[in-house]
């Protein structure tokens, strides 16, 4: 009798989910441009382990083929990368995004990171009323 092969696409999930991990861990070193090689490529291969970990779970249950635990950590890791991801990208498009509106109005130096936690603290305040 001949063993039942692992699926390809389960072991290619887990592999790119890997590599998303990896990658967003050495795109946060205090290296110059780490980030802006590191980043992307996270966020391709997590969206990638999340695609091909979906299409070997389907195809495990359609050929009876061996791979379930790799699939599923490879759909796991792969889509809370990409989530992770994505948080960070909406949490940096938010500060700049008032950052620069910031500076076109007042037409001031660049606050520091201090002065916008306070600006932050002091809008929560208002909006929860206990300012």
């Amino acid at each position: 009798m001949t063993p039942v092969p692992f699926n390809k696409n389960a072991i290619f999930s887990l592999a790119s989910a890997i590599l998303s991990v990896l990658s967003f861990c050495i795109g946060t070193a205090p290296l110059p441009l780490t980030a802006l090689a590191c980043y992307p490529l996270s966020l391709l291969s997590s969206a990638a382990a999340l695609v091909s970990g979906l299409v070997a779970l389907d195809q495990i249950r359609r050929r009876g083929e061996r791979g379930n635990a790799l699939a599923l950590s490879g759909v796991w890791i792969g889509g809370l990368t990409l989530l992770l991801m994505l948080c960070i990208v909406s949490v940096v498009l938010l500060f700049f995004s008032n950052w620069f509106a910031y500076l076109l109005r007042q037409q001031a130096p660049i606050p520091s990171f201090h002065a916008y936690l306070q600006i932050l603290s002091a809008s929560s305040m208002l909006v929860s009323g206990s300012g």
